[in-house]
Formats: C-alpha cells, sequence, structure tokens
C-alpha cells in the first residue's frame, strides 16, 4: 500500500489506542494508549489483499451503494486521506479481524465501467501483530459480500 493507506491506518490505530487508554485509565491511559497507537503503527507489518469483481450495476450505481456500505460499515475517507487513483474510486475504514476490532483501509476501484456493469478492484491493507487476524482479507470479504447484494461476480482471490 502507498503512503497514504499506511497514514490513514496509523490515524485509526492512534484513535482506537487512544480511546482504549481513556476508558481503561482515564486521562493518562488516553497519553499512553496514544503513544501506543503511534508506536504500533510505524512497527507493525502492514498486510494486504487485493481481489477484482464484476458487479452487474451502473457505475454511479456501484459508486453510490459503495459510499454507502463503507459510512456504514465504518467511515468514509476524506480526500486527503485517500490513495490517489487514475480511476473513480473511494476510500475507507472498516472494522476487520477479530470482532471487527482491527482497522483496515479499505480502497474500492472501479476499473471498466459499460452501460450495465462495471470491474471493481478492492484492496485492503491492515496491520498486523504476532496473532494474525488477516484483517485485509477479511475486509475485502466484507467488501465482496456486500456486492454480491448487487450482482457481483468474482474474478479472482487475494494476492
Amino acid at each position: 500500500m502507498d503512503n497514504a493507506q499506511e497514514a490513514l491506518l496509523a490515524k485509526e490505530l492512534v484513535k482506537a489506542g487512544k480511546l482504549g487508554g481513556k476508558l481503561g485509565g482515564g486521562p493518562a491511559g488516553s497519553i499512553g494508549g496514544w503513544l501506543g497507537g503511534i508506536i504500533a503503527s510505524k512497527v507493525l507489518p502492514t498486510e494486504t489483499c487485493e481481489q477484482q469483481v464484476i458487479v452487474r450495476q451502473p457505475l454511479q450505481t456501484v459508486l453510490t451503494k459503495m459510499a454507502t456500505f463503507l459510512a456504514s460499515a465504518g467511515r468514509l475517507a476524506g480526500e486527503d486521506e485517500a490513495a490517489p487513483s487514475d480511476f473513480p474510486s473511494l476510500t475507507g475504514v472498516v472494522g476487520a479481524g477479530f470482532f471487527n476490532m482491527n482497522p483496515a483501509a479499505v480502497q474500492v476501484e472501479v476499473l471498466i465501467a459499460t452501460d450495465r456493469a462495471c470491474t471493481v478492484r478492492i484492496r485492503a491493507a491492515a496491520k498486523e501483530s504476532l496473532i494474525r487476524q488477516h484483517a485485509a482479507e477479511k475486509a475485502v470479504q466484507r467488501v465482496i459480500d456486500y456486492l454480491h447484494t448487487l450482482g457481483a461476480q468474482p474474478l479472482g482471490r487475494c494476492a
């Protein structure tokens, strides 16, 4: 993943660490959680997953439905947080891994679009620790499961 994805993951880990620290230890815990999030974002390796599907819907429908899905499953990233793309795309953060607690940065790009169908690439990145949660793969699968409701057909497995 590129620097925009890494920055988005770092921001989410810091936010989660700060909240967890605050809930467990008050203001001092919040500072510790914030610091832990910063360290984790720099030290932990980033795992990625990518898959493509064909969705039997027009471009505007796919982008509108994906924006709604990303917003409801987590949050839609702002333009300043999104990874650059040559294709129509959306970027968001969804929960993945154990109990959907690990943030995963997800980018959905429409590679080819006709009046009746789109080829969509879903990319995800997540930080992993010693106990692998396969969060990037699970985030991609969450998006594909949603796209199946729109008539998606898979083209390939995680790369």
